[in-house]
């Protein structure tokens, strides 16, 4: 590279270094030891939770929740590190052993903000999963379920429809002729004839027996010249 001046002749002053070559990137200052994250939470004396007042992540689903970062240097290759959650940080410099694969999940307290190593275990996601299930956190309100239940029957295919394709099924009609007269899309097809369906007879535990024919005012004419079994 050609000095920037004359009395330069190492051209590496600040005005003609060249920037091209790589350089280290200054290390991150980070977290060092569980006080440094417990003092950046918001201690709750009732319930012992550590609220994480720090840097949040905004994931691009916004059906999830924010997840809480933070840098943890590796004391063992100087300027290094990873970027993890302020909950699996504070597990690690608690003191607390962590195997490879494993993840820290909250088992004293659900808020998704804690992390206080005391209310957190760690283990496999199988593990978490188990946990998460048994205790219903993330069923959501019984209200909100109703709602999002009724939503879905009043876009479904009609009971009464289902009906008939159940009773024209058990006669031995072909699908695609069912499909074709009742106005049927492929996939609700199939999921009735795998008692699938949220209106299916094995789901709703309805009375058998009864005549499906005429339910919903709606009939509909066998062919004559393809019968067996469904296909």
């Amino acid at each position: 590279m050609k000095p920037c001046r004359s009395d330069c002749p190492q051209g590496d002053c600040a005005n003609c270094v060249d920037f091209s070559r790589e350089r280290p990137t200054p290390a991150r200052a980070g977290v060092r030891s569980l006080e440094q994250l417990r003092q950046r939470c918001r201690v709750d004396e009732i319930t012992g939770c550590w609220i994480w007042a720090g840097a949040m992540s905004v994931p691009s689903n916004r059906d999830c929740k924010p997840t809480t970062r933070v840098w943890l240097p590796d004391d063992s290759r100087p300027g290094r590190g990873s970027l993890t959650t302020a909950g699996r940080a504070a597990w690690i410099l608690a003191g607390k052993p962590i195997k490879p694969g494993q993840v820290v999940y909250r088992v004293s307290c659900h808020d998704h903000e804690c992390i206080n190593p005391g209310h957190a275990r760690a283990g496999s996601r199988s593990e978490m999963g188990a946990h998460l299930s048994a205790s219903g956190i993330h069923k959501g309100s019984p209200k909100r379920a109703a709602t999002n239940m009724a939503s879905t029957l009043r876009m479904t295919t009609p009971v009464e429809v289902v009906r008939q394709v159940e009773a024209l099924l058990a006669a031995g009609v072909m699908c695609k002729d069912i499909r074709v007269q009742l106005g049927i899309a492929n996939n609700t097809m199939t999921a009735i004839k795998q008692g699938r369906h949220v209106h299916c007879a094995s789901r709703q535990k309805l009375i058998r027996g009864a005549s499906v024919f005429a339910l919903g005012g709606r009939s509909f004419q066998a062919p004559t010249t393809r019968t067996g079994a469904s296909s």
